[in-house]
Order: C-alpha cells, then sequence, then structure tokens
C-alpha cells in the first residue's frame, strides 16, 4: 500500500509521516521544497496544493490519502490566502484522489467547524448555527463542504476534527508545547470552553479512521 500525506511538513504531518512510515508498505509526503529522508522509509516528492499538477504527479499510485496540508493562521495579509490554501486546496486533492481511484481519503479539519451544545460536549453531530467569526474557521467550514460533496460523489472521505493540539516542539498559534500544556488545559477547560489534544492522540485517531467508518464520516479527536 502506498499513502500520500499532505502537510507532511507541519506539526501534525512530521509526526504522522513517520508513525506510518513504522507500518506502512511506502508513505510518500508531498512537501514544497523536497530532501532526502534520513533513513530513505519515505518517498519525499515536491507538491503544492496550490498546483493541481503537482498534486496528480504526487498522486499517482497512491491507494490512500491523508490530507493536513492547510493555512493554519490566525491572520494573513489577504484573507483570500486562507480560502486559496484551505478550500481550493482541499477541492485539488480531492479531485486529484477521484480522478486516480484513491481509495479513501483522511481530510484534517478542525474542531471549529462544530457546532455548540449548550453546555455539553460536542461531538461531529452537532449542528452548527453561528456564523464563522475569522476567515480561518469560514475557509474550513467550506473545506468540510467540499469534502462531503465530493463524498456524495463517490470519494470515500473521513473528516478529523482535532482540537488545539499539544507536543514536542515550538510554541505556534496552532500547537502547545509541552512545557505550556498543564496551564493551558486548565485554562482551556476552564476559560475558553474547549479542549486540548495530545500530539499521541491525535495521530492515533487521524491513522485509525482510515479503515473506520462509512464513506462520509466525520470524527472528532
Amino acid at each position: 500500500m502506498r499513502t500520500l500525506v499532505t502537510g507532511s511538513t507541519g506539526f501534525i504531518g512530521r509526526h504522522l509521516v513517520g508513525q506510518l512510515a513504522q507500518t506502512v508498505a511506502t508513505v510518500r509526503a508531498m512537501q514544497r521544497n523536497t530532501g532526502p529522508d534520513a533513513d530513505g522509509r519515505v518517498e519525499r516528492v515536491r507538491g503544492d496544493v496550490l498546483d493541481p499538477c503537482s498534486i496528480a504527479r504526487a498522486m499517482a499510485g497512491c491507494d490512500t490519502v491523508y490530507h493536513l496540508a492547510a493555512y493554519a493562521h490566525a491572520w494573513a495579509r489577504s484573507p483570500e490566502t486562507f480560502f486559496d490554501v484551505n478550500v481550493t486546496g482541499t477541492r485539488s486533492v480531492l479531485e486529484a484522489a477521484l480522478r486516480h481511484g484513491v481509495r479513501r481519503v483522511v481530510v484534517t479539519s478542525s474542531v471549529v467547524t462544530m457546532g455548540s451544545a449548550e453546555g455539553e460536549a460536542a461531538n461531529e453531530s452537532t449542528p452548527r448555527s453561528a456564523p464563522a467569526l475569522t476567515p480561518y474557521e469560514e475557509s474550513k467550514i467550506a473545506a468540510e463542504e467540499a469534502a462531503l460533496e465530493y463524498a456524495r460523489r463517490g470519494l470515500q472521505v473521513v473528516i478529523v476534527n482535532p482540537t488545539r493540539v499539544f507536543g514536542p516542539g515550538i510554541l505556534n498559534e496552532v500547537k502547545t508545547s509541552y512545557a505550556e500544556a498543564p496551564y493551558c488545559i486548565d485554562k482551556a477547560r476552564e476559560e475558553l470552553g474547549y479542549s486540548v489534544t495530545p500530539l499521541a492522540d491525535a495521530l492515533s485517531a487521524t491513522v485509525a479512521w482510515l479503515n473506520r467508518g462509512g464513506p462520509r464520516e466525520e470524527a472528532a479527536a
């Protein structure tokens, strides 16, 4: 089996590639700048979600796809950046998967697309009624709608919705370092009302959903 990972140099993506390399026959990592893999277990190919031709080349011969590439920032010089990468980029990946006969695509989305459960724990079935608060949220909602559209066209798609993820590395907008984790977990739960996810749990959920669920499934992680 050959699996393609987009967003393979991102925080979750690079750890996912390493984990898949332990169990999957061939892992192909799509990235904008390529370099040799340290131990030769990973095929690194040049590609960009803004370039459909490069996506098609990267996906050729792949059975499954993990789509993690995204513009996950609080701000952009142009709000269109969120939609170019997160929506148009996702559509391009899904279109290539449909044309190449890929068995299943796992799309990593975000908890920001989910609705409120009025004081109870929300899940992937909780309807959303509130408008998007940021271009990022709006773009991720639109990307999920695109994924479900392709599912209706016959592509097997699973959408995974992780919360804020913490793990080893540098603290930034979309992840929390181990050193900050205890504070952030308490603050998130008590003051902000949302959860954070350990990296290991996010990876386990992402990997597991490749072989779980129906052809149009969403999963909160």
